[in-house]
């Protein structure tokens, strides 16, 4: 007996969906296995690292640029609206331009420096 193209069609895909659950079921019992081990992993390494521990892998210069940027949105965000006031609004804008300026010029600079070194 012959079947229609859309019976096979709908068999097949029916096939191929039991197939996708099993394969998700199985990858699931696979990180559930995995899941109590990793766990007792983190509750080990539990230990949030300080500040300096996160950055030790940055130069002394980024990690000083990054300080000086930090004071400069602390002085953008509070001091700058108790000394000037509302006398030149843009100045918190100019000088985090600048900043930020000067550490892309001095990024670019280093790159070309290092891929001339190296080429």
């Amino acid at each position: 007996q012959e079947q229609s193209p859309v019976g096979v069609r709908t068999r097949k895909q029916a096939a191929a969906k039991k197939g996708l659950q099993q394969l998700l079921q199985q990858q699931q019992r696979q990180i559930n296995l995995h899941t109590p081990a990793l766990n007792a992993k983190a509750d080990q390494q539990a230990t949030t690292p300080s500040l300096a521990e996160c950055c030790q892998w940055l130069p002394v210069t980024y990690r000083q640029y990054l300080a000086g940027l930090v004071v400069l949105e602390l002085y953008c965000t509070l001091a700058h609206k108790h000394i000037a006031g509302e006398w030149l609004p843009f100045v918190p804008l100019l000088l985090t331009s600048v900043y930020c300026a000067l550490g892309i010029s001095w990024t670019w600079a280093w790159m070309a420096r290092w891929f001339v070194q190296r080429c």
